[in-house]
């Protein structure tokens, strides 16, 4: 990169289309939503019509959907993802990181920040190197 910043913001989806994977190539800093497990979305407490939205293309990434995203859209100049939109009831801390850790492939891992956001509380101050 020349010296810029380049900051993507991937929530709210549904689906990660072409376009999208483009827009976010060469991020120095991506918020990648990681809403759901599909397990625990399945198996919880939501009414089916809301699970069918969630789900949809118009609905949120699932944990595997955020992985597939941040594969396509990686690139050397990216330092820092923030996993961000996580539901309190579909999803846990736990999940998230242990997808991440499982299907990401570790080259991608190595040397890449990942901060799990909380609803509650603000992340972290980020900086760049």
């Amino acid at each position: 990169m020349n010296g810029s910043v380049k900051v993507g913001v991937c929530t709210d989806l549904g689906a990660a289309t072409k376009l999208v994977h483009r827009h976010l190539e060469h991020c120095t800093v991506m918020i990648l939503e990681a809403n759901h497990d599909m397990d625990m979305l399945k198996n919880g407490p939501y009414p089916w019509p809301v699970k069918q939205r969630i789900k949809s293309r118009v609905g949120h990434l699932s944990n595997e959907q955020s992985v597939e995203v941040l594969s396509k859209a990686f690139s050397e100049d990216l330092q820092e993802v923030i996993l961000a939109h996580v539901s309190e009831t579909n999803n846990s801390s736990e999940m998230v990181l242990k997808t991440f850790a499982n299907m990401l492939p570790r080259h991608m891992r190595d040397g890449l920040r990942m901060t799990l956001a909380s609803q509650h509380h603000p992340v972290d101050l980020i900086t760049l190197f």
